[in-house]
């Protein structure tokens, strides 16, 4: 989930069909929110929202990705590879081969952008995975891209898997079990989202987002917990002993950091995330014991990824990259090294915590005032003037 400068209180996105409303947005209606089976939001306008007449939305019929405006690691949610990504684009060079040979990882959300980024470094590695989602055809389709970075891989894609439903998960971790021979590692990152502010949303639709989010992630959790209980018994790290065979037992929650700092039009999903990241916290201290590490990722604004480009424009962009510290968007293998850094030998010791990849973007969210515009005054060396409160050093 990105953490974005938004789009203007007016506008919300409706992906499938893919319209953008030009008119003040009713409530958002029973079945408005639709799970999208990956870590990106995507909305699906209900019957109850198109009943406000056929001139509410006009059709986009492109989704423009300008290379002046939108800095992008390419297009990583549009047409799934038969060649390998080249490696950089997913993962840095600073991990070694094979750390994470004939282990497993199972990811709800994997056929996102930022999702499978993780699933492919962590395959790149060594591991063999399962990707759930609900879409059949994209889920499979991204489970064939994912296999490309290792010769041999073995990666699952389960379409048609609800994560609201926790029988679909039960089975969906069982079939990984048997077929790939284990679970070791678990990425939650299935999500939802889409643009409105609190008067705009219905009581159903904050429902959806907190049953996908929040109860998704517990559902996620549940169904894998048995088996990484057993791997954390057979992977024990002591932080003493070079781990023979590697870790296991570890699980990452994908959040946000819309609530940190509070995002308009997206309470909903604020609401949900801080769900999540308390539920890790209550994971690392209750399964700790038993040898499981649990710990959050939270991504800031990652270029190139599908929920960017779908609740952003070219100026909400060029606004954001302004106000980043690093003067960026990040880019998806930036998620990846956090995820690779969590689960491999290096982060025994990391446990209930909250990882945030965003090149510091939460912590300017109030920063500009008035004349004062980030960075460019800080930039210009420049004194504060023409205000009661300025003061000159003497230093």
């Amino acid at each position: 989930m990105q953490s974005l400068r938004l789009l203007p209180q007016r506008a919300v996105t409706a992906v499938g069909s893919v319209r953008v409303s030009a008119s003040p947005v009713p409530s958002l209606g029973p079945a408005s929110l639709r799970y999208s089976g990956a870590a990106t939001p995507r909305l699906i306008v209900s019957n109850d929202l198109r009943s406000h007449g056929s001139s509410f939305f006009h059709t986009v019929s492109t989704l423009r990705q300008s290379s002046e405006t939108e800095q992008t690691a390419g297009p990583l949610w549009k047409t799934p590879r038969t060649m390998p990504m080249d490696k950089y684009e997913y993962l840095s060079d600073v991990w070694r081969d094979g750390i994470f040979d004939n282990k497993v990882v199972f990811c709800t959300g994997g056929a996102g952008s930022i999702c499978s980024a993780q699933v492919r470094a962590m395959v790149h590695l060594g591991a063999n995975a399962c990707i759930i989602g609900r879409n059949v055809e994209k889920t499979e389709n991204m489970a064939k891209d994912i296999a490309t970075a290792r010769k041999g891989a073995r990666v699952l894609g389960l379409g048609a898997v609800d994560v609201r439903k926790p029988e679909a998960l039960a089975a969906a971790a069982e079939r990984c079990a048997k077929e790939l021979g284990s679970i070791d590692f678990v990425i939650a990152g299935a999500a939802g989202n889409f643009l409105a502010t609190m008067d705009q949303i219905s009581s159903n639709a904050l429902k959806s987002v907190m049953e996908i989010d929040v109860l998704g992630s517990y559902n996620t959790l549940k169904a894998t917990l048995p088996y990484l209980v057993e791997s954390a018994e057979k992977y024990k790290v002591d932080g003493k002993t070079r781990p023979k065979a590697g870790t296991g037992g570890r699980i990452i929650f994908v959040s946000a950091t819309l609530h940190y700092a509070g995002t308009p039009l997206q309470s909903h999903v604020s609401i949900a995330k801080a769900g999540v990241d308390a539920m890790s916290v209550s994971v690392a201290i209750e399964q700790g014991p038993k040898g499981i590490t649990s710990n959050v990722i939270a991504p800031g604004p990652i270029a190139g990824t599908e929920g960017m480009a779908r609740l952003s424009t070219d100026d909400s962009r060029r606004e954001t990259r302004r106000q980043i510290p690093a003067q960026r968007m990040g880019y998806v293998k930036e998620i990846a090294d956090a995820t690779i850094y969590l689960f491999s030998d290096a982060g025994n010791f990391v446990n209930g915590e909250t990882i945030v990849v965003d090149g510091g973007a939460w912590h300017t969210s109030s920063i500009d005032s008035g004349a004062f515009k980030y960075p460019d005054f800080l930039l210009s060396g420049e004194t504060v003037t023409g205000v009661a409160g300025m003061k000159k050093s003497k230093l």
